[in-house]
């Protein structure tokens, strides 16, 4: 076991990070328990609890590295027209929930966290994620006032999450994603009035 003044706080923490999101990513969110991240990083249970307030709070920490990944994503896209830009996002989000379907779930069905109470730093990380496509939907709607291009715009963001919460388990075959990739470009679509 190592030593508590072989890392610091920091360096316990990323490696507690790392060793979380390595059990996510091969065995699935289930899996995550301290004792395991303990045994992987090699040190104590309470060690890691010197660097992460509980359980809830480790899994906040992963899921908002997660989030930060989706985000990055999805802001690569740029194709300089919005309703194309929408498309390209929508597909964007399918491919990360695919590639990283562990990971992504962890996001929205972790038994550690109360989800009705999240803190504000992580809320505004989720909330980046409907900023993205409400940026595009006011581009589509410079008429609209903000509140309903908001609207619109989380409209679309829980169409799109939910086509791909129904289109993927664990990993889908190519056949499937093309569909939901059709499907979520028969939504943006229809969102966007059918605008090229």
């Amino acid at each position: 076991m190592a030593r508590r003044y072989e890392h610091s706080q920091e360096e316990i923490k990323a490696m507690v990070m790392q060793a979380a999101n390595q059990i996510i990513v091969e065995q699935g969110g289930a899996a995550l328990n301290v004792r395991k991240i303990a045994m992987t990083i090699g040190y104590t249970v309470g060690s890691i609890y010197m660097v992460f307030e509980n359980m809830a709070d480790l899994v906040l920490h992963v899921n908002a590295e997660t989030l930060d990944e989706i985000a990055g994503a999805l802001n690569k896209v740029e194709t300089g027209s919005a309703s194309r830009d929408l498309e390209e996002i929508a597909k964007a989000y399918l491919k990360f929930a695919s590639l990283n379907f562990n990971r992504w779930s962890m996001l929205f069905g972790n038994r550690f966290v109360d989800s009705g109470h999240f803190p504000d730093w992580y809320r505004a990380k989720m909330n980046r994620l409907e900023e993205i496509i409400t940026t595009q939907i006011a581009r589509l709607h410079p008429e609209n006032n903000p509140q309903q291009n908001q609207r619109i715009g989380n409209a679309l963001w829980g169409g799109i999450h939910g086509v791909c919460l129904l289109s993927i388990n664990g990993r889908p075959d190519k056949e499937s994603l093309q569909e939901a990739e059709e499907t979520l470009r028969v939504l943006v679509r229809a969102f966007v009035g059918g605008e090229r």
